[in-house]
C-alpha cells in the first residue's frame, strides 16, 4: 500500500494499525431517535446518536432555529459540522486555559 510505503520512508519504522473495535460497520437511523431540548438552550434541540471510545467521539444532530445562536463551549470536542439548511457563522477561537 502506498501510504504504508510513504509512512515507513518519513518515519522510518512500519506503520501499525490497531485491532478493529466493531466486527462490522455501524449504521445508524437517526429517525429512531427523539428530538430532545437542550438544558442551557431549551430553543435549541438534539438526538444524542451515541459515545464511542475512550477517546469521546460522540454524535449528534442539533436543530438550531433561524436567529437563533449555539454556542459549543466543551474545550475537548473535535467536530465534523454539517449544515443541511439555512446559513452559519462560525467563530473559531482559542480557549483560554
Amino acid at each position: 500500500m502506498a501510504l504504508n510505503a510513504v509512512w515507513e520512508h518519513v518515519f522510518g519504522c512500519k506503520m501499525k494499525y490497531p485491532r478493529p473495535r466493531y466486527r462490522e460497520p455501524i449504521i445508524i437511523d437517526p429517525r429512531g431517535f427523539s428530538w430532545l431540548y437542550k438544558a442551557d438552550a431549551p430553543q435549541i434541540y438534539h438526538k444524542f446518536l451515541g459515545a464511542f471510545s475512550e477517546r469521546g467521539l460522540w454524535i449528534e444532530m442539533l436543530r438550531i432555529p433561524d436567529k437563533e445562536q449555539w454556542d459549543s463551549c466543551d474545550a475537548e470536542a473535535r467536530r465534523i459540522l454539517v449544515v443541511l439548511s439555512g446559513e452559519v457563522l462560525l467563530a473559531i477561537g482559542r480557549l483560554a486555559a
